[in-house]
């Protein structure tokens, strides 16, 4: 049996969340329910991968979707990558991938200016590459954020890029 990878955050909603989650103390739903501030969207980002360790595809497909419904006309640049990401975490319906696409090429396209936050916002362009089946411009993406390692910019997520399912 393959293990699934471990997923950690802070912020938010944070490790000890996802250990409630992991341990069947509680459902992502529950979780999302409990307190948590629904204007916030950083909960919303935080959120999408407990749904997926807790292995409900249902709940994270319902999720991106309010996700991208509520967040998906943003003119805010890390509101985009972020959403981007967190919609991109399993593949999908393809009005889903590609609203998330969408707000990936804005990031990266209004966001290249930022240095500092440019990794983030190729990795979420990578992604969507990959989550569009596109993946020799992918891979271009993916090592392009990663690029930034000397400067000290990784983003945190690249490790487990490349056993995407």
């Amino acid at each position: 049996m393959r293990s699934r990878p471990q997923i950690t955050c802070g912020g938010p909603v944070n490790s000890f969340a996802i250990a409630q989650v992991a341990g069947g103390q509680s459902r992502p739903m529950e979780l999302a329910r409990s307190g948590l501030n629904p204007g916030e969207q950083t909960n919303w980002y935080y959120l999408a991968p407990i749904f997926v360790e807790a292995g409900d595809v249902a709940g994270y497909d319902r999720h991106r979707r309010a996700l991208l419904d509520r967040y998906g006309s943003t003119d805010s640049v890390q509101v985009a990558e972020r959403t981007a990401k967190a919609c991109l975490l399993l593949p999908g319906p393809s009005d889903v991938i590609g609203r998330a696409a969408e707000l990936a090429g804005f990031a990266v396209n209004r966001g290249a200016e930022d240095a500092g936050l440019l990794p983030f916002y190729r990795l979420a362009a990578g992604l969507a590459e990959y989550r569009l089946g596109h993946f020799a411009a992918a891979e271009k993406r993916l090592r392009d954020s990663l690029a930034y390692r000397d400067q000290g910019l990784e983003p945190a997520c690249t490790g487990p890029i490349s056993c995407l399912p």
